[in-house]
């Protein structure tokens, strides 16, 4: 699936999508996209890792990963032009994940909408889920929880619909 992991600083963006790593079959050909190499791509048997720097940005690396054939494409965190070139992939047929700051499913979805993403609706609704987390202070004791799971469910008058598949 499409996925985006959302949420605030600290609350495990990164682990999660780690996590979601082992699911990937190993065959599978996959470029991971950073700014910082942290995701732990070790067992994975075809992986091509691209680390962005002053010369080379997020969103040509984006670009040019297409042209690795890739399954999927893991962009470590969208902040700008990056997430549209995302979305490009996505509507080429590759499987994409990424994380982003923000603290529901819907302000992810207004992040992406406006500056500095600037993504069309209809390409939005092409994420198939956003996974929302969250920290919580539980007797002076910080948990990371999943928030909630959304998938998208159409499209109504420019607005991208949700179903709730779980929530906190």
């Amino acid at each position: 699936a499409n996925l985006i992991i959302a949420g605030g600083t600290g609350t495990g963006k990164t682990t999660l999508l780690n996590a979601l790593l082992s699911f990937i079959p190993p065959h599978q050909r996959v470029v991971t996209i950073e700014d910082t190499l942290e995701l732990n791509t070790a067992f994975l048997e075809n992986c091509s890792r691209l680390e962005s720097c002053r010369r080379v940005e997020m969103n040509l690396l984006v670009k040019n990963s297409l042209r690795m054939r890739p399954e999927r494409i893991l962009v470590g965190e969208v902040r700008a032009e990056e997430a549209c070139d995302l979305m490009t992939a996505m509507t080429l047929g590759k499987y994409c994940m990424s994380t982003l700051h923000a603290s529901s499913a819907r302000e992810t979805v207004l992040r992406l909408q406006n500056e500095p993403m600037n993504i069309p609706p209809v390409q939005v609704s092409l994420v198939d889920v956003f996974i929302i987390l969250r920290k919580l202070n539980v007797n002076g004791t910080i948990k990371r929880i999943v928030d909630e799971t959304v998938e998208t469910a159409g499209m109504e008058k420019q607005t991208v619909l949700f179903s709730t598949v779980w929530s906190y």
